[in-house]
């Protein structure tokens, strides 16, 4: 049998990875580069300037909800930001 050749399709960028992170800033407030996390299953991006946590799955994005994240050590984190949400949201006259 003869060895298969390996051959990169799409050239790296110039100091960079082919991998690149699936988000570059926040759907929410834009603040760049969200931090991988992880509740022991999934994983998350964190927003380090707004809290927010989100995940991407099959070209989707969606906010996590702090609730399903049991075992992710930024969970009082998000929690607080959530009830901070809430509570702008009331005082403004929303839901």
């Amino acid at each position: 049998m003869k060895p298969v050749e390996l051959v990169q399709a799409v050239p790296a960028p110039e100091g960079g990875s082919l991998f690149a992170p699936p988000l570059e800033r926040c759907p929410g407030c834009g603040a760049p580069a969200p931090e991988a996390v992880s509740d022991g299953e999934l994983t998350n991006f964190l927003c380090p300037a707004c809290a927010a946590c989100w995940h991407v799955e099959l070209g989707f994005v969606h906010r996590v909800d702090a609730a399903q994240c049991p075992g992710c050590e930024h969970l009082p984190t998000c929690l607080l930001r959530r009830a901070l949400e809430q509570e702008e949201t009331a005082w403004l006259g929303g839901e």
